[in-house]
Order: C-alpha cells, then structure tokens, then sequence
C-alpha cells in the first residue's frame, strides 16, 4: 500500500509545484495576447517598454506587431517577444473599482514633495547630449 501512494503523492506534489502554476501563466499570456489592443503599453522580454503600434495577421505564422519603444523608433515582433501587457500603462482591477468609485488616480498616487516639476530634470524625455571632445 504504501509503494502506491508514495508515487502517487509525488506526481501530486509534482503537479501543484511546477506544472500548474506554469500552465496558469501561459492562460494568462495567452489571454494577455488574445487582448492585446494598438495602444496598449507592452514589456518586451528584453525588459524594453514599448506601444504597440500595429498588429498584422499573417496567413502562415504568428502575428506581427509592430512596437515603438521611443519615438521614431519601431520594431517588429510576434507575440513570443511581449511578456507583459500593460504593466504600467492602465490601472490594475482594483485600480479600476476606485476608478468607479470616483477617485482622482493621478491625486492620489501622486507623491508628496517640495519639488516642483519644472525643478525637476527630464529623465526620458531629452536624450543624453554627448558633446565630442576636440
């Protein structure tokens, strides 16, 4: 008897460790992409933010989307190379229901601090100017 459950418990274990919460993430990737939308704010796998731009169907291979990582700057992809949509583009669902409820995200979520903005340099707004040495 118990040569039959020790197996059984390690497939168990098996399955509820590595197998299923890997075949939740793959559902939700796969639902990630099933909804993925132009506009939306994407994380390549190459940890580049980008908007998508475009999505073409293909009659043979996986879609093609078209992403802008900076302005001017696009690049193609398939879906293999998007690994989060919407990261930090639009609210979360509880973001959402205090959405409804009302509430101002932008004041809320806003830090508190003496600086104002125009003291503030521009992080990703003005590339780096490199002047070249004579």
């Amino acid at each position: 008897m118990e040569f039959v459950l020790l197996p059984i418990a390690i497939v168990l274990l098996f399955y509820f460790i590595l197998l299923k919460p890997m075949l939740d993430a793959q559902k939700k990737h796969r639902s990630n992409i099933a909804n993925l939308d132009v506009g939306d704010e994407v994380l390549t796998t190459g940890g580049f933010f980008a908007i998508v731009l475009d999505i073409e169907t293909q009659a043979d291979g996986p879609p093609l989307i078209i992403l802008e990582v900076a302005p001017g700057v696009e690049l193609e992809g398939t879906p293999a190379a998007i690994s989060e949509v919407n990261p930090r583009g639009r609210p979360e669902e509880e973001d959402d229901e205090a959405l409804e409820d009302g509430e101002d995200l932008e004041d809320s979520d806003a830090p508190e601090d003496d600086e104002s903005e125009s003291d503030r340099p521009a992080a990703r707004d003005e590339p780096a100017r490199i002047e070249a040495a004579e």
